[in-house]
């Protein structure tokens, strides 16, 4: 017994209610991508230099299907690369990689899915917990009188020393991140003394 709206595609619900809790979500903005700068091996297009060599990306064909005009289609193949950074990005002026938060983390599908089939604040937030959606603020209420606000993001933990805003380069490990800042150590207000929440994609 639950109720939702989703995407075109999703298979469950994104936001929605049961007849035990609700909850929605809004678009925040927390900084999820990093852009790395590539030197590439002037002798091999698909190298790039990393701590010290020559490091080769990983390489593959994927398959484009255009659709011409009434049952008539063309499949074509592009070849697409990737760093240890992330997906590659070549330009005339140079060469870049992405990394992109939970960009491979598909348990966003199970943490909706439990968060739809809580039955009360201690189940919702366990399945928030799952930690694999990479944005938007979540207000929650249940019928017990509970609210429940957390700006919610899969915000890496960044080394110090290096300007995160700009171009960095991708020849090092330790610009690399990993890690990611726990759920619990994010912004998030359970029961405010005002007995309101409200968020318009908005940060707290």
């Amino acid at each position: 017994d639950f109720y939702g709206g989703l995407f075109p595609g999703s298979p469950i619900p994104l936001v929605g209610h049961n007849s035990y809790l609700g909850w929605s979500h809004t678009v925040n903005s927390p900084d999820l991508i990093d852009v790395y700068e590539l030197t590439i091996n002037p002798n091999n297009k698909d190298q790039y230099w990393f701590e010290d060599s020559w490091k080769e990306m990983r390489v593959r064909k994927v398959p484009i299907k255009v659709k011409l005009f009434g049952p008539f289609s063309w499949t074509f193949k592009r070849k697409v690369k990737e760093s240890i950074h992330g997906p590659v990005m070549e330009f005339d002026h140079g060469t870049y990689s992405l990394r992109i938060s939970s960009a491979k983390n598909l348990k966003f599908i199970e943490e909706w899915y439990r968060m739809g089939k809580a039955r009360n604040y201690t189940e919702f937030r366990k399945a928030m917990e799952i930690h694999a959606l990479p944005m938007f603020n979540t207000g929650y209420a249940d019928k017990d009188g509970n609210i429940f606000y957390v700006y919610n993001a899969k915000i890496p933990k960044r080394n110090e020393g290096y300007n995160w805003n700009e171009l960095l380069a991708g020849d090092k490990q330790e610009n690399i991140w990993t890690d990611y800042v726990p759920f619990d150590s994010l912004p998030q207000v359970l029961n405010p003394a005002g007995g309101f929440l409200q968020n318009c994609n908005s940060n707290p």
